[in-house]
């Protein structure tokens, strides 16, 4: 959960309650094509499309490491 910070909550005409999501700074740090900042106001937002195909080929991925480890561990 997060709250926006003052110049977010000014801008977009908020009441400043708590939501929940990921936090722009954050998933900048990690994937920071999945990031858009308005040139206007310097707010930054997520592009849920480009995080969801990503978290979705890391668990196909680990999904894979598994299998291939789960038949590694059969004696």
């Amino acid at each position: 959960n997060y709250a926006l910070k003052p110049e977010a909550q000014a801008a977009l005409g908020d009441d400043g309650g708590e939501r929940t999501g990921l936090v722009a700074d954050q998933v900048e740090q990690v994937m920071p094509e999945a990031v858009k900042i308005d040139p206007n106001t310097g707010l930054k937002t997520i592009n849920y499309e480009t995080v969801i195909a990503a978290l979705i080929d890391a668990f196909q991925s680990q999904g894979q490491k598994i299998k291939k480890l789960q038949g590694a561990a059969v004696v």
